[in-house]
């Protein structure tokens, strides 16, 4: 059997699962990456 962990999925399947058809995919991965680099600039100041 195989045993299942509650976690909080990651941003880049949060994309993929919102936006099945594919249909600006891309810009939306853009997104997040530019999100999370401020994230981390913030982070690192």
């Amino acid at each position: 059997t195989i045993n299942k962990v509650n976690r909080q999925p990651p941003g880049w399947e949060k994309i993929f699962t919102n936006c099945a058809s594919g249909k600006g995919l891309i810009s939306r991965i853009y997104k997040e990456i530019r999100q999370i680099d401020k994230q981390k600039n913030k982070q690192a100041h």
